[in-house]
C-alpha cells in the first residue's frame, strides 16, 4: 500500500444455501518491499464460556477466588476439547504446560490452552475447564485483571490462536445479598473478548460471560407461527439476564443429568410440559392455533445448585402470540467494518460481523473465507461458525498489512457455505490511497424487529417516491398495537459522517416515533429529519421507527415512511432511500 491503507466493503450478492463467492479483481505487481512479518494468530473462542466464581458455601466467609470455565475452544475451522480426566468439584491443580486438549471427536493431546500469569486451571470430570485466579477486590474496580489465552501446539509449541479474558468489577454481582454464594465474592465476572456473542442480548454487553448458575427462567419468543411447527424459546438466565449454558445437576460424581425446565400454558391444551437439556436456549415444539398463550416456566435447583442459592425455585414469564404467518427462512448478513491506519509496517485488525435474521429456532452452520487474498496484504483464517438457537451475531477477526508500497486496488470476495440459510455477502477491497479519492456513499437497509429479513441491502434507490420493492419494507399492523422497524445506515465512503435521517411520511393509520438504544429520540426530529452520530466509513448506525396503530384508525389505511439517509459530508445525490409502508390491519 502507499502511505495509508484503507479496508472497504461492498455488499455482493444474494444466493439461498450453497457456498458464495464474488471474484478476485486482477492487483496491479506489487512492488519490492521489506521482509513481512507473520500475521497475529487467529482469534480462540470459547465455547460455553461462563464465570465461576469460587466461593465457599459459607455465605458470611469472604472469598476472592474466580475461574472461567469453558465447554471447548475453536480455532479457524478446528475445535478442541480437554484431554484430561478431571475431577468432581473440579479442583485448582497446578498445569505449568497449560491445560492438554485434543481435536474433538480425536485422542492424545495436540495442543495446550494456556493463559498469561496462570499455573492453576480447573478440570471437571463433566469437561469443564478453564483458569484459576486470586482477585483482589480492593483494587478490581480500579483495576481488572487481564490476560491472553494462547492455543499452542503440542509438539512445536507453535501458537495456533490467542484472545484477551478480563475479569471485571460487576457492580450487580458484588451487590448480591446472603441469599446468593456471590455474597462476599470476588464482585465480579469474566470478559472473553473472541466475537461470540456471549450475551444474546445488547451490543454494549456482548463480551460478558453469564455466571454459572442460573436465577430464573425467560421465554424469549414473542410471535411463532401457528400449527405443528410451533417454536417457543426458553433459557435459564443468570441475575443479569444473561442466558446459561450447561445448565445442569452437576452432583459431583459420574455423569450429569440435564435440570428440567416445567412449563404451564394458558391455554394449555396438548401443550408440552417440560424441556430438558443443556442449551443456553432451548426449543420447546409445540401445535398451537392462532391466538395468545401465557406461558409460566419454572425449575428447581439440585445438587451444587442448591447449594449455591437458598432460593432454589426459579421461574419466569412471557407471552407468546401464535400466527398464520410462516417464518421467514435464516439468513446470515456478513459484513465489513472498515480499517484506516497510516503506515506503521505492522499488522492491524478488522472486523467481520455475521447477523443471523429469519428463524433463528434451528441451527446455522456457516464456515467463512477469503480465498485467493494476497498473503502479504490481508490475513483472515478459514472460519466455521455454529449459530445455536437464539444466536444472532458473530464477529470474526481479520488483519491487513500496512506497507509504504505503492500498487493498485486489490479486491478479493468473501466465500460463504451455510446451507440452508440466504446469505448476503461482500467483498473486501483494500485501496492504494495515493489515487484515492473522497466519497460519500451511502447504504441503507431495514427489517422489522425483532428478527424479520433485511430489506435494500446492497441496493442504492436515490428516488423520492417511486423507492422499488426491494427497498420497501411492507407491514400490516392491528389495531391498538404497534410494530418495530430497524433502520440501519452503512458508510460506504472514506470519510467519518454523520448522515440526516430525512422522513417523508404520508397517509394515515400509524403514528411514528423515533428511537436510539432504546430511547425515544422524537423530540430531536427537526421539519421531519433526525441526525445520527457520526461514524467511520465500513460502520453502521441504527435507528428504530415505531409505527404505533390507534384504537380508532380503519382497517386497511396506510402509512408510509420514505427514509432518506444523507450523508452530513454529501449532498442528496449521495443519499440512499427506503420506504416503511404500514397497513392497518
Amino acid at each position: 500500500m502507499g502511505a495509508r491503507s484503507v479496508l472497504r466493503g461492498a455488499l455482493a450478492a444474494v444466493m439461498l444455501g450453497g457456498a458464495l463467492s464474488a471474484a478476485t479483481t486482477a492487483a496491479a505487481p506489487r512492488a519490492t518491499a521489506a521482509a513481512i512479518p507473520a500475521p497475529p494468530p487467529p482469534v480462540v473462542v470459547m465455547v460455553d464460556a461462563v464465570t465461576d466464581n469460587y466461593k465457599t458455601w459459607d455465605r458470611a466467609a469472604s472469598d476472592n477466588r474466580t475461574s472461567l470455565l469453558m465447554r471447548a475452544v475453536a480455532v479457524g475451522t478446528t475445535t478442541y476439547v480437554v484431554n484430561h480426566a478431571g475431577t468432581p468439584n473440579g479442583a485448582p491443580t497446578t498445569m505449568s504446560n497449560g491445560i492438554p486438549l485434543k481435536v474433538a471427536g480425536g485422542s492424545g493431546t495436540t495442543a495446550y490452552l494456556r493463559f498469561t500469569g496462570v499455573t492453576q486451571y480447573r478440570i471437571f470430570d463433566v469437561g469443564a475447564f478453564g483458569p484459576f485466579a486470586a482477585v483482589n477486590k480492593a483494587t478490581l474496580q480500579a483495576s481488572p485483571l487481564s490476560f491472553t489465552a494462547t492455543v499452542h501446539r503440542a509438539s512445536d509449541n507453535v501458537v495456533l490462536g490467542s484472545t484477551r479474558v478480563d475479569y471485571r468489577y460487576d457492580p450487580t454481582v458484588a451487590g448480591l445479598g446472603p441469599d446468593f454464594v456471590e455474597h462476599n465474592g470476588p464482585g465480579g465476572r469474566w470478559f472473553v473478548y473472541d466475537g461470540a456473542h456471549h450475551e444474546v442480548t445488547g451490543s454494549s454487553n456482548r463480551n460478558k460471560t453469564p455466571l454459572n448458575w442460573p436465577n430464573a427462567v425467560e421465554v424469549r419468543s414473542t410471535e411463532v407461527r401457528a400449527g405443528a411447527g410451533a417454536k417457543v424459546l426458553v433459557s435459564p438466565v443468570d441475575v443479569t439476564g444473561i442466558p446459561v449454558p450447561g445448565f445442569r445437576d452437576w452432583p459431583g460424581a459420574g455423569p450429569t443429568q440435564p435440570m428440567p425446565i416445567d412449563l404451564a400454558w394458558n391455554p394449555s391444551t396438548g401443550q408440552p410440559t417440560q424441556t430438558t437439556g443443556d442449551a443456553a436456549v432451548r426449543v420447546v415444539p409445540a401445535n398451537l392455533a392462532v391466538g395468545s398463550y401465557a406461558i409460566a416456566a419454572s425449575s428447581t435447583c439440585q445438587g451444587f445448585c442448591k447449594q449455591d442459592y437458598v432460593h432454589n425455585t426459579l421461574s419466569g414469564s412471557g407471552t407468546v402470540t401464535a400466527t398464520s404467518t410462516a417464518p421467514t427462512a435464516p439468513s446470515l448478513l456478513v459484513d465489513t467494518i472498515s480499517w484506516t491506519e497510516e503506515s506503521n509496517g505492522a499488522w492491524s485488525p478488522f472486523q467481520v460481523t455475521l447477523s443471523r435474521g429469519g428463524d433463528l429456532t434451528g441451527t446455522t452452520v456457516a464456515t467463512i473465507s477469503l480465498p485467493g487474498a494476497d498473503p502479504a496484504d490481508i490475513s483472515f483464517a478459514t472460519t466455521k461458525v455454529t449459530f445455536r438457537p437464539g444466536e444472532y451475531y458473530r464477529e470474526l477477526r481479520g488483519y491487513i498489512y500496512a506497507d509504504t508500497v505503492a500498487e493498485g486496488n486489490e479486491t478479493w470476495g468473501f466465500q460463504v457455505t451455510a446451507p440452508g440459510a440466504q446469505v448476503t455477502t461482500t467483498t473486501v477491497t483494500v485501496l492504494d490511497d495515493d489515487s484515492e479519492a473522497v466519497d460519500h456513499d451511502t447504504d441503507s437497509a431495514l427489517r422489522r424487529l425483532p428478527d424479520g429479513p433485511w430489506k435494500g441491502t446492497g441496493i442504492v434507490d436515490r428516488s423520492l417516491n417511486d423507492v422499488g420493492a426491494d427497498q420497501t419494507l411492507a407491514l400490516k399492523v392491528p389495531r391498538s398495537q404497534f410494530a418495530r422497524v430497524l433502520v440501519s445506515v452503512k458508510n460506504t465512503g472514506t470519510v467519518d459522517e454523520a448522515y440526516v435521517l430525512a422522513s417523508g411520511i404520508a397517509g394515515a393509520g400509524a403514528r411514528v416515533s423515533f428511537w436510539v438504544a432504546g430511547k425515544d429520540v422524537t423530540n430531536q426530529v427537526n421539519a421531519g429529519e433526525f441526525t445520527t452520530a457520526a461514524i467511520a466509513p465500513g460502520a453502521r448506525t441504527n435507528v428504530t421507527i415505531r409505527f404505533t396503530v390507534p384504537r380508532g384508525a380503519s382497517v386497511g389505511a396506510v402509512r408510509k415512511a420514505y427514509l432518506h439517509a444523507i450523508p452530513s459530508g454529501g449532498t442528496s445525490a449521495d443519499k440512499d432511500v427506503v420506504l416503511a409502508r404500514v397497513t392497518v390491519g
